[in-house]
């Protein structure tokens, strides 16, 4: 008996490896099709309008985040007439970021509003529910500490999200990849299970909506 439970064992255990590799190169076949027909259109060569109103962008800074004063900066040069830019930061130096950058762009509407750091199951959505009370009229983006957010990348999601006539819309965006071991780890997460999947229902049709912890 112990020696057929070993045998059944063994074949599911090379089942699930087998059927892991195929899932995987599958996936990144179809993310390989889908970047490569994004990278043909006309809407990543930003030549297009902006036409979304004012938003309230929503940046909780992560304590300890290397390279972020980089991120935020190439973040601000992108930021629009009219628009407001929430900064969530606890700690003096983070706060003492915000100050340092709010000078930089005086022609900006740069918040730090005060943000504890409770002990929370999210701290991230702990700091947007203390920050919700600052934010102005119209659409809320939402943007992890250490995303990359260019002119780029900001006119196409907002020129994106007007065409699409929805209320909430979500996108990918880049990490720099700078804020040390536990970043990188963070971003493997996603690559190895967020995005393949979203690549497979993508191709079947049935991708409904993706949603988070901070969207909801």
């Amino acid at each position: 008996m112990d020696r057929k439970i070993r045998r059944w064992s063994g074949i599911a255990l090379a089942g699930s490896a087998l059927f892991t590799i195929v899932y995987h190169l599958v996936a990144a076949w179809l993310l390989r099709r889908w970047l490569d027909g994004a990278e043909g259109t006309e809407r990543t060569k930003g030549t297009y309008e902006c036409p979304l109103e004012p938003v309230t962008f929503f940046r909780p800074i992560k304590s300890g985040e290397c390279g972020i004063e980089g991120v935020l900066r190439l973040f601000l040069e992108a930021i629009e007439p009219g628009d407001r830019v929430l900064f969530g930061a606890s700690g003096e130096r983070e706060r003492a970021l915000c100050s340092r950058l709010a000078a930089e762009f005086p022609g900006l509407d740069i918040q730090c509003p005060p943000v504890a750091d409770i002990p929370a199951l999210n701290p991230k959505v702990a700091k947007l529910i203390q920050m919700e009370r600052f934010a102005g009229p119209g659409r809320w983006v939402v943007l992890d500490s250490d995303a990359r957010a260019d002119r780029k990348f900001l006119s196409a999601f907002r020129a994106e999200w007007e065409a699409s006539g929805a209320e909430a819309f979500s996108a990918p965006y880049v990490f720099e990849g700078t804020g040390g071991f536990v970043s990188r780890l963070d971003a493997v997460a996603t690559e190895l299970s967020l995005w393949p999947g979203v690549a497979l229902l993508r191709a079947t049709g049935r991708l409904d909506f993706l949603a988070g912890a901070c969207m909801a």
